[in-house]
Parts: structure tokens; sequence; C-alpha cells
């Protein structure tokens, strides 16, 4: 039962930052005057979608079921 708490936690952790990473980024993009340098704002996009989110996703909801699968084959 333990396991299956943890895990909720982990996925409403994950939720919850890649809410605050795409909110974020959405006002950044519509707030913030970046006519002349528009091509350092794409690059941080796209970091964000493409490496924070999967890396974050990775570390938060698939390690965990690693290991929970891994501790019940012992």
């Amino acid at each position: 039962m333990a396991s299956r708490k943890s895990v909720n936690r982990a996925t409403l952790l994950f939720l919850g930052c890649m809410c605050l990473i795409m909110f974020s980024d959405s006002f950044i993009v519509w707030k913030a005057p970046f006519a002349a340098d528009q091509q350092l704002l794409s690059y941080a996009l796209l970091f964000d979608f493409v490496l924070v989110i999967p890396l974050m996703y990775w570390l938060l909801i698939v390690r965990r079921k690693v290991e929970a699968h891994s501790k019940s084959f012992r």
C-alpha cells in the first residue's frame, strides 16, 4: 500500500512541475518582448519541452516503477 501512495505522490509532483514549466514558458512568450532575440527564446523553450520534461518524467515516474518492480523480484 505504501508504494502505491508514493507513486501517486510522484505522479502529482510530475504533473505539478510540468504544468508550472508550461505555464511559465507560455507567460514568458506572451508577456516578454523578445523581438530582438527570438532565437534564444526558442532554444530555451525547446530545451524545456524536449529535455527537461522527459527527464523529469523519467526521474519521477519511470525510475520509481523500475525500482518497485526490481524489489518485488528479489
